[in-house]
Order: C-alpha cells, then sequence, then structure tokens
C-alpha cells in the first residue's frame, strides 16, 4: 500500500513537472508573459515614481516632468489594450526622456527591491501592493492573460478592481492637482 501510494505521487510530481514544463515551452504563451510583464512593469513604474515623490521629496518630478508623465497617463487611460510593444515605448521615454539620473536609479532600486521581495514570497517596503499585480493567468477584465492572448482588452494599469490601478489613479490626481 504505501509502495503503491508512493507511486502514484511520485507520478502526479512528475506529470504536474511535465504540464508546467510544456506551458512554459509554448512560444505564444511565453511571448504573451514577457510582453504583459512589460505592461507590469510600466504600471510599477508610476507606483514606484509616486513612492519616490513621497520618500524623497528632494527627488519630486518637475512641473514640465509632472506634465510629460501626464502625458503618458493619459495615453495609458484611454488605452484599450497595451501590448509590450506600446508599453516599452512609454518606458523608454519615461528613462530616456523625462527622468534624470537620479531618479532613475531610485526606481531602479525599488525595482530591484521589488524583484528580490518578490522572489522570497513578499512585497515590503516597496510601495506597490499585491505582490502578483494580477498576472495570474485564470483572472478574467481587462488585466487578464486570457484576454491579453485572446486579442481582447488589456490594461491592468487603470482597472480599478487592482492595486495598480488604485495606485495608478491616485498618482494621476496627485500630478493633476499639482498643475
Amino acid at each position: 500500500m504505501r509502495k503503491a501510494l508512493l507511486i502514484v505521487l511520485t507520478l502526479a510530481a512528475a506529470a504536474g513537472t511535465f504540464a508546467q514544463d510544456a506551458h512554459n515551452a509554448d512560444p505564444a504563451a511565453r511571448k504573451a508573459r514577457e510582453e504583459t510583464e512589460l505592461v507590469f512593469d510600466l504600471g510599477r513604474v508610476f507606483q514606484f515614481l509616486r513612492t519616490m515623490e513621497s520618500e524623497q521629496p528632494g527627488l519630486a518630478l518637475s512641473a514640465t516632468q509632472a506634465r510629460d508623465i501626464l502625458v503618458i497617463m493619459n495615453e495609458v487611460r484611454r488605452a484599450t489594450r497595451i501590448d509590450g510593444r506600446q508599453a516599452q515605448t512609454w518606458l523608454t521615454q519615461i528613462e530616456d526622456r523625462i527622468l534624470t539620473a537620479a531618479q532613475l536609479t531610485y526606481v531602479d532600486r525599488l525595482f530591484i527591491a521589488r524583484t528580490t521581495t518578490s522572489s522570497r514570497g513578499t512585497n515590503a517596503g516597496t510601495g506597490t501592493g499585491n505582490a502578483n499585480s494580477g498576472s495570474n493567468a485564470t483572472e478574467t477584465g481587462t488585466g487578464s492573460m486570457a484576454s491579453f492572448i485572446a486579442g481582447g482588452p488589456f490594461n491592468p494599469i487603470v482597472d480599478a478592481s487592482r492595486q495598480m490601478g488604485q495606485d495608478f489613479q491616485a498618482y494621476f490626481d496627485a500630478l493633476q492637482a499639482r498643475r
């Protein structure tokens, strides 16, 4: 009996590993995950900018920077579907044309801290809220992997049911109030 149970558990574990390997090997699924990760990275940048401004007032955005960020935020708000290419375009604009070296360094430190704490299963001290921030493929709605793969709406950055969406709106409102 014990031997049969051990065999069943071993087979079940092997089947799970095989299924996971097959899922990871699917080029379309891998490409979709890479693209959606860029979208989530863009959302995190807005969260990190908000954190930066609250934790390091000396790194606060200038009026010109705030205006430029608001232009991008308005484009994000209008988008019903954001793909990896568009997210990368906006990330490049923010990193290369808007932020100073000191600001970019601070945001990068927050990214590193989030990556480190996420890999340990925590999210302490990064100001990002839910560590999974909507990357669960079984979810539905404008931030779900299923919607993205199907070519449907995908904009988790403005989804008010997510911490990312709430943080985005709060930062948008704060920047708007500074105008």
